[in-house]
């Protein structure tokens, strides 16, 4: 899906952690996750 809309022009952001596969299970993991997650949400979306 990241190649796809970098494809069409969609702004997008990949994170990979190492040794960690498609569902992040170490703790630290989780949290850099939604920590980027939040990030971009709050550079997106102006409330």
């Amino acid at each position: 899906m990241y190649y796809a809309l970098k494809e069409m022009d969609v702004e997008v952001e990949l994170l990979i952690l190492k040794n960690e596969g498609h569902i992040y299970k170490k703790p630290s993991s989780k949290i850099a996750k939604v920590k980027a997650e939040l990030e971009f949400i709050n550079k997106h979306i102006k409330f």
